[in-house]
């Protein structure tokens, strides 16, 4: 239950980041986001 929060944790966190990229940078790329998200949830499937 603690990695399942911790993971909800870091997408939403994620998520709020590549919104204010984008904001800053003005470019629009979601594919980019949900790659780095997915990365970053299979990597820490594999840290356990």
């Amino acid at each position: 239950m603690k990695n399942l929060k911790k993971e909800i944790i870091l997408w939403a966190a994620d998520k709020v980041i590549t919104f204010f990229i984008e904001r800053i940078k003005g470019f629009s790329d979601l594919q980019l986001a949900e790659m780095k998200l997915f990365i970053c949830l299979e990597q820490m499937r594999r840290k356990r």
